[in-house]
């Protein structure tokens, strides 16, 4: 769901037991369990793939301007400076802050997308759901 939050095929099939299950089915079906086969089979007939979620929602990314960016940095500077009068840091000021004491996220090994869960989505640009 564009938007929204994305749909495993773990969640399909608990979906697809859920409605073998359904006490009120107008089908009685002896078989309650779906394999991971049948839930593939299931996607390739609706041309389906799995995909790994973004970590980061577009309309987040839309709004990093260089406004936004110049603000956040700022911010950083006057808790460096604050830090420094206070007599925690060496540096007065962000510029002074040696490149070798700075981290990105990266630096740091976090990887935000690492274990998120895949989503499904149609791999045919002119399909309109399920």
């Amino acid at each position: 769901a564009e938007g929204g939050f994305g749909v495993s095929d773990t969640y399909v099939r608990e979906l697809m037991r859920d409605v073998l299950a359904a006490p009120d089915r107008e089908i009685k079906s002896a078989r309650r369990d779906v394999s991971k086969t049948t839930v593939k089979a299931w996607m390739k007939k609706r041309s389906i793939r799995r995909y790994k979620a973004n970590s980061i929602d577009p309309a987040r990314v839309a709004k990093a301007t260089e406004e936004v960016r110049d603000k956040w940095f700022a911010r950083v500077d006057s808790y460096v400076r604050t830090l420094y009068s206070q007599g925690k840091i060496p540096w007065r000021c962000w510029a002074e802050v040696p490149a070798e004491c700075k981290l990105n996220v990266d630096e740091a090994a976090a990887n935000a997308a690492k274990g998120r869960p895949t989503v499904l989505a149609s791999f045919n640009p002119h399909a309109d759901g399920f």
